[in-house]
């Protein structure tokens, strides 16, 4: 069983969350633990871990998505004026998801990312991952996400699509 929470009312978690994003992507160094660190000053930050008795076995988060902010640029400059009005003015960045792989395809990524979007204030979600990562894609192909633009090259050789969802449906009256 899992429990779903958010990262504000269990701050104590963060080094394991940093820990399990450097599990997950094989990456080491600091660089995701300081990205995290700007990230949840941003506006509208929001995350989500899920935890499994008392230990994080997977988290997902975002922000509001604004001019000015490192990736929205990137974004923009793919999608054009005309597409970045439509997706990019009043969205909610779902940065990122991971999820320790002895508990996966059990449902916990779904959950993670619904919760997180559940109830936003934004008209708009939009995230990228690897063109050829098929689990991610199907999942949030599942929870209704679309792919607007490939391929999108973020300032990597690795080609990556973006995918974007109206949040409507995600409000609960």
């Amino acid at each position: 069983m899992y429990t779903l929470v958010e990262l504000t009312d269990y701050p104590h978690t963060v080094p394991s969350l940093i820990d399990l994003y450097q599990r997950v992507w094989s990456r080491t160094g600091s660089d995701f633990a300081e990205r995290f660190q700007r990230h949840r000053s941003y506006p509208g930050f929001r995350c989500l871990v899920a935890l499994r008795d008392e230990q994080l076995v997977a988290f997902s988060y975002g922000y509001q998505s604004q001019e000015g902010q490192y990736y929205n640029g990137l974004l923009a400059r793919a999608l054009g004026p005309e597409l970045s009005q439509k997706w990019l003015s009043d969205c909610f960045e779902l940065v990122e998801l991971a999820v320790e792989p002895s508990v996966r395809r059990q449902g916990l990524g779904a959950q993670l990312c619904q919760r997180l979007l559940a109830d936003l204030p934004y008209r708009t979600a939009i995230l990228t991952t690897q063109t050829n990562n098929e689990a991610a894609r199907a999942l949030y192909t599942r929870l209704g996400w679309q792919a607007l633009f490939e391929p999108f090259y973020p300032n990597t050789s690795q080609p990556f699509v973006i995918m974007v969802k109206e949040l409507q449906a995600e409000r609960v009256a």
